[in-house]
């Protein structure tokens, strides 16, 4: 049975798929709002796609017709164009969306991403099959895909919110050209940002500093039991934290022990998690 398939279609499609996979990945890792990368990493997944789709058909159109000479690479054309689809494109598209993270951390997105797709495409697939008599009706699978999309989303978003906030993450700090290493705390409580330009601040306890650095800012903070509190605070020179670098990140500095049997030297300002 010959299906004639329209290149803008084919397009728009393989679009919305990869921008609703993106897209409920960057809620999962908690890294999705500057939306307008996610967009632009879809349009090249898209893109991509549709090149594979357009050689593909041109190779099965000279096999019909005899014209097709098989080449000496040919073997070798199958796994390559296996490992540019499901590693390179997809490392290219999550590097776009979502920024570069560390090895393991780049790895665990990837395989959201696949896990995602993989059930995205069962439900397309399941749709195809119950009404291949008719064809395929592209507005249907749009919203069949778009409504399972919700779900998904709201699902996780459900899940996220049973999430301990207390959770803990290991975070490096450099400062002066020296490596700190600390625990920090995600504490969704922490709304303590620079009055000037609003950048978040984290915290972090003083005896962790091997020295404190000499241009030091002054933050005004509030707290039980003392109001219009002033903080000391600095700008270190970058900080690592769940596989992400943060440039210039301000720093506030506690005197005393924050507690919890000293589970953690460092409060983390939320929007640094997601990557404000």
């Amino acid at each position: 049975m010959e299906q004639d398939i329209y290149l803008d279609v084919y397009f728009s499609f393989n679009f919305l798929m990869d921008f609703f996979v993106l897209f409920l990945t960057g809620i999962i890792i908690k890294n999705n709002k500057k939306i307008y990368r996610t967009i632009v990493s879809a349009i090249i997944g898209a893109t991509y796609a549709t090149i594979v789709m357009i050689t593909e058909g041109m190779e099965i159109y000279q096999k019909s017709i005899g014209i097709f000479q098989k080449g000496i690479g040919e073997d070798l054309t199958k796994p390559l164009k296996i490992v540019l689809t499901y590693v390179v494109i997809v490392y290219v598209m999550e590097l776009i969306a979502y920024g570069k993270y560390n090895a393991v951390t780049m790895t665990r997105n990837m395989i959201i991403i696949y896990i995602i797709t993989f059930i995205l495409s069962g439900a397309v697939n399941a749709y195809y099959c119950e009404n291949r008599v008719d064809g395929i009706n592209v507005t249907k699978t749009i919203l069949l895909v778009f409504f399972i999309e919700i779900f998904l989303v709201v699902l996780v978003k459900r899940s996220q919110k049973d999430v301990s906030i207390t959770s803990l993450y290991q975070v490096t700090l450099l400062v002066d050209g020296n490596r700190i290493n600390v625990i920090g705390l995600a504490d969704t409580g922490n709304s303590l940002t620079e009055p000037i330009t609003g950048k978040p601040v984290s915290v972090i306890q003083a005896e962790e500093l091997k020295k404190i650095p000499d241009k030091i800012l002054l933050i005004p903070y509030n707290s039980v039991g003392k109001e219009r509190g002033l903080m000391r605070a600095f700008v270190a020179d970058n900080m690592i934290v769940n596989g992400r670098t943060v440039e210039k990140p301000i720093i506030g500095i506690h005197k005393g022990s924050f507690g919890g049997n000293n589970r953690y030297q460092l409060i983390l300002h939320p929007k640094i998690l997601k990557g404000e």
